[in-house]
């Protein structure tokens, strides 16, 4: 039986992460600063299907480049997907969130599940019954230590710290613990929202800033830092590759 090989590219608002999946098998490949440059490492001839997602903006010469290919599927509003979506605004929402909720469908079909995905921004994605139903956005970590610097006249950018106390003693170590401390409350207290209104509902919590935060990992709380590639790999499949 010949292989069946798939390559993932998840371009974010920083980094590529990448993917190859041999015979159902992930293998988590090294990042690259964008889409150009993490495709100069492979050749696409070699693989079956090639599922890509993209937040940033990709130049019109790769695109063009890449939707020629038979065996190259560009993630967009237009996509078949495993699930319905059941959004106001089809078009505005983006590959990420559809990757994540289809990441839901993968793990746990059926169920009421939610993908809180910690980066640039954090984004709160729920599927209920199968369908994408909304969810929220709100600003991540760096945003916030940008905006109290951009907006205020003498406070810092200050460095983030994955221990940080509650307990401020400076305004360096204040403004850490607002931002940490702050998002972290913010988090439960929307999961703890979405779970009064979509009993029960298991959370899942990905994004390369979830490292910053103790969700405790119970209570139907869980770990996925591979959620969206799992989405897409779910997509390529649904789309026969």
């Amino acid at each position: 039986m010949a292989t069946i090989k798939h390559l993932l590219l998840d371009q974010g608002n920083t980094r590529c992460k990448a993917a190859i999946v041999k015979d159902g098998v992930f293998d988590i490949r090294p990042s690259s600063p964008d889409l150009r440059s993490i495709l100069e490492l492979y050749s696409l001839d070699e693989f079956s299907g090639v599922m890509i997602s993209s937040t940033a903006h990709i130049p019109n010469d790769l695109e063009a480049a890449l939707r020629k290919r038979e065996n190259c599927i560009l993630l967009d509003h237009s996509t078949p997907l495993p699930i319905g979506i059941d959004y106001d605004s089809p078009e505005s929402l983006g590959p990420d969130r559809r990757a994540n909720a289809c990441g839901l469908h993968q793990l746990a079909p059926g169920k009421n599940t939610m993908a809180v995905d910690i980066g640039t921004c954090i984004t709160y994605d729920l599927v209920v019954e199968n369908r994408f139903v909304g969810g929220a956005i709100a600003p991540g970590l760096r945003l916030r230590n940008r905006a109290m610097n951009d907006y205020t006249s003498k406070l810092p950018i200050v460095s983030l710290e994955e221990k940080t106390p509650l307990l401020g003693k400076t305004t360096h170590s204040c403004l850490q613990s607002g931002i940490i401390h702050g998002m972290n409350a913010e988090i439960h207290g929307m999961i703890d929202q979405y779970r009064e209104s979509y009993p029960p509902l298991e959370v899942y919590i990905t994004g390369g800033d979830s490292k910053y935060f103790d969700m405790g990992l119970k209570n139907f709380i869980f770990a996925d830092a591979n959620l969206t590639l799992r989405g897409l790999h779910s997509i390529l499949q649904f789309n026969g590759h």
